[in-house]
C-alpha cells in the first residue's frame, strides 16, 4: 500500500509481534477504519477484534489469545476500563510494553467516578502514548493527566489501498450510481452512528438537510450523499430525518447509504465534503482522506482543522451555506 511517512507506523515497524486490540469492519467508522488500515501496514502485528464478541467474551477470548502468545505490545486502541484492566494485570504474567491510542477528545466528558480514576492511571502507566490530534492531548492534560515521558501526536489517517476499489463498488447499492449520475453537484458527509453531543447533533445530519434544501432553490439537481455506518442506532431520530426530509420535497435529492460501506470511493465522486461535527478529534478522518483526494473540504471550527480546510461557524446554518455557495463559484459547479 502507499502509505505517508507515519512516525505511528515506523515506530511499531520495531517490534517482533503487535497485538492491536480494536474494532474492525463492520461497522465502518473512523476507529475501525485506521486500525484495519495500521494492521496491513504492518508485517507484525495482528488483530483481536473486539466486535466479535460480547462483553463476557470478550474478556475471556482476550486473555486466552495474550496468555497463549508472547507479544512485545499489546496496542489498545478502545478506552473500555474492564478492556484495560485486564490487559494492565496480565502483564504480571506476560512481559509486554502497553500502548495506548487516543481518538477521542470528550472521552472524560462521558465517564465519571471509579472508571474515570482507572482511566487515568492507565493512560498515565502506559508505555507510549498515541493521540490522533492536540486537541485530544489538551483533553487530557486538562484532566490532570500525567502524560507519559513517551508521546506521539499524529493524524489517525493513513491512505486507503486504492486497488480495493473495484471490489468496494461492487457492495454499493445500484441506486447509487443512479444518483451519481443524475445529479450535479455532489455533496457528501458521513457519520460512523447517529449520535448526540451536548443535545446536539454530533454530526450535523440536520445541516446537512437544511443545507440542501436551501441550494436546491439555486440548483435544482443537487444530491447529497449522507453515509451512515451503522444506521439501525438512533433509529427514532434517524426516522424524524427522513420525515423532515420528506416534508422539504429533497427525497429526491438526499441519498442515504446505510450499513458498513466504505466512504472514500464516495469521497472521490463528490464536489465537497462536509464535516459539520459540533466536536471532533482535530484530525478527522474524513477531512484528511478528502485532503489525500484533494478535494474541497467545509468543516465546522468546533476543533482547529488542517491547513486547506473551508472553516464555517459551529452549528450555524448561515455562515455553513454562505461558504458553500462561495465554494461552489469557485469551482464552478453547476446543474
Amino acid at each position: 500500500m502507499d502509505f505517508f511517512k507515519s512516525k505511528v507506523v515506523e515506530t511499531l515497524k520495531k517490534y517482533n509481534s503487535i497485538l492491536i486490540v480494536g474494532p474492525l469492519p463492520p461497522p465502518i467508522g473512523g476507529i475501525s477504519v485506521h486500525v484495519n488500515r495500521l494492521q496491513k501496514a504492518l508485517n507484525n502485528s495482528e488483530v483481536f477484534n473486539i466486535y466479535r464478541y460480547n462483553d463476557i467474551n470478550v474478556l475471556y477470548n482476550l486473555t486466552k489469545r495474550i496468555l497463549k502468545n508472547n507479544y512485545e505490545v499489546v496496542h489498545v486502541h478502545v478506552y473500555d476500563v474492564k478492556i484495560l484492566s485486564l490487559i494492565f494485570l496480565l502483564k504480571i504474567f506476560k512481559k509486554y510494553k502497553i500502548i495506548l491510542t487516543g481518538h477521542n477528545s470528550r472521552v472524560f466528558d462521558i465517564v465519571n467516578g471509579l472508571n474515570k480514576t482507572l482511566l487515568k492511571r492507565f493512560i498515565e502507566n502506559s508505555d507510549m502514548l498515541i493521540v490522533v490530534g492536540e486537541p485530544v492531548l489538551e483533553h487530557y492534560k486538562k484532566n490532570k493527566i500525567k502524560i507519559p515521558k513517551s508521546v506521539i501526536v499524529e493524524s489517525a489517517f493513513l491512505p486507503p489501498d486504492k486497488k480495493e476499489e473495484k471490489k468496494i463498488l461492487k457492495k454499493y447499492p445500484e441506486k447509487l450510481f443512479d444518483f451519481l449520475n443524475t445529479h450535479k453537484p455532489i455533496l457528501s458527509s458521513n457519520a460512523f452512528r447517529l449520535d448526540f453531543y451536548r443535545g446536539q447533533d454530533l454530526y450535523g445530519l440536520d445541516l446537512c438537510i437544511d443545507l440542501t434544501y436551501r441550494l436546491k432553490k439555486y440548483f435544482k439537481n443537487i444530491g447529497f450523499i449522507f453515509a451512515i455506518g451503522k444506521e439501525d442506532y438512533n433509529k427514532k431520530y434517524f426516522d424524524k430525518m427522513k420525515k423532515k426530509i420528506k416534508e422539504l420535497n429533497l427525497e429526491k435529492n438526499f441519498f442515504f447509504l446505510e450499513g458498513s460501506k466504505q466512504y472514500w470511493p464516495i469521497i472521490k465522486r463528490s464536489d465537497i465534503i462536509f464535516r459539520c461535527t459540533n466536536t471532533d478529534g482535530g484530525n478527522s478522518l474524513t477531512v484528511k482522506e478528502a485532503l489525500y483526494f484533494k478535494k474541497k473540504v467545509i468543516a465546522s471550527d468546533a476543533v482547529k482543522r488542517p491547513k486547506g480546510v473551508i472553516i464555517f461557524k459551529n452549528r450555524d446554518i448561515n455562515d455553513l451555506y454562505k461558504k458553500t455557495i462561495l465554494t461552489i463559484k469557485e469551482l464552478n459547479l453547476k446543474n
